[in-house]
């Protein structure tokens, strides 16, 4: 087997005898007897000459001398392919920094987030490595030549992920714009609906878990619109008289009757009043058996939060200022009762023969006044409110 074998003039390796280039070096052979003779003769490796020591073949006759660069040499074919496989892990890594530097993955996720990451990797090293692991077969085992693959098929690959990223990432923002706006426009619906006094129904956006995510809130504004309207029916029931009308004030017996109208209209303020904190709570607790995305989910809970932040406060003046009204009545009908015999109505108002009784009357009638004030601006406000919020949402929709 050694008889079929030659050592290679230029690396020293032992190649076939027919050879015409060597499979380690890459040089090609010359196939003249007479460059045959010399590799047969050739001395041992110890007394081998290194390929840069060898003299370039002298040109034939008209023939041009070749002058070989150092940069062209073999020996610095390995550190050349090193020095671009570096260059393209580099370009891997800050191509993969780039696309995930913006990422904003909320702390439930980050979980999750990490693991499809992890296994995303993992698989571009993976076919990285059979891709570099095969080229470096088929080249011989030349060395720089593995790296070298697998460093362009890691860059392949990553160009890939950030494309696939980026395009995944656009359709999750055009799909959170298209939920906003299905939201935005059940929730114009919702004001729609409290503006006119009705809440029946949310306009369905099409998507189950939206829909589902709606519902709690939905479920507390019906069971608050019917709180008020019963509320509105049993203060109804009790047939207040207005307090200013003669009916009332020339009759002790009459009087007696609203005074005891008052205090029931107040302990039904005080009623509903106390229920409405027990009825957000039990619409918030919903929120945790809905079976919905964590997105979606938590989405829904800071709208709900928000929108009773800014609703309490406006609910809670509202009970107030019923009550402070009532209260105010109240006063009034007890003064009247206990001046009863120090005033009398006429066509043109109502005289009092104490001065000092007049001066309480003209008191009790401001304050009434000024609380009925209060109650006018404040349902101007609501509206006014309400016409923000349909702007804000069309807004949003937009």
């Amino acid at each position: 087997m050694g008889d079929e074998l030659k050592n290679c003039p230029f690396c020293k390796e032992q190649i076939r005898k027919e050879a015409v280039k060597c499979r380690f070096c890459g040089e090609w052979l010359e196939q003249s007897k007479e460059v045959g003779k010399i590799a047969e003769e050739a001395p041992p490796p110890s007394t081998i000459v290194k390929p840069s020591e060898i003299p370039p073949p002298i040109p034939t006759k008209g023939e041009e001398p070749v002058v070989r660069s150092e940069a062209s040499k073999p020996a610095n074919l390995p550190k050349i392919l090193n020095v671009a496989s570096i260059c393209l892990l580099v370009t891997s890594c800050i191509l993969m920094a780039s696309v995930l530097k913006d990422v904003n993955v909320s702390s439930e996720r980050v979980g999750v987030f990490t693991e499809k990451l992890t296994e995303a990797i993992g698989r571009m090293l993976i076919a990285s490595g059979i891709f570099a692991w095969v080229c470096r077969s088929g080249a011989g085992k030349r060395k720089g030549v593995g790296l070298c693959a697998f460093s362009i098929a890691l860059l392949v690959c990553s160009i890939i992920f950030v494309s696939n990223f980026k395009e995944g990432a656009n359709r999750a923002k055009q799909r959170s714009k298209e939920e906003s706006k299905q939201i935005s426009e059940s929730l114009m619906d919702i004001v729609g609906q409290a503006t006119n006094g009705t809440i029946s129904h949310i306009k369905p956006t099409g998507n189950a878990e939206l829909d589902t995510a709606l519902q709690p809130l939905l479920g507390l504004m019906q069971q608050f619109s019917k709180s008020l309207e019963q509320m509105e029916q049993e203060i109804t029931s009790l047939q207040q008289d207005d307090v200013f009308s003669a009916s009332v004030l020339t009759n002790k017996s009459n009087i007696q009757s609203e005074i005891t109208r008052s205090i029931a209209a107040q302990n039904i303020f005080e009623k509903y009043q106390s229920q409405f904190p027990a009825m957000v709570d039990a619409a918030r607790k919903k929120y945790d058996g809905l079976n919905v995305s964590e997105d979606i989910k938590r989405g829904a809970i800071k709208g709900f939060d928000e929108s009773l932040s800014k609703q309490r406060p406006q609910v809670e003046e509202m009970f107030n200022l019923r009550k402070r009204r009532e209260v105010a009545n109240l006063q009034f009908l007890q003064f009247m009762l206990g001046a009863f015999d120090d005033y009398q109505m006429k066509d043109d108002g109502i005289s009092f023969k104490s001065d000092a009784n007049l001066s309480k009357y003209k008191l009790f009638v401001k304050n009434i006044q000024d609380i009925t004030h209060e109650a006018e601006d404040f349902q101007k406000r609501q509206f006014q409110t309400v016409e923000e919020t349909k702007a804000k949402i069309q807004k949003i929709a937009e």
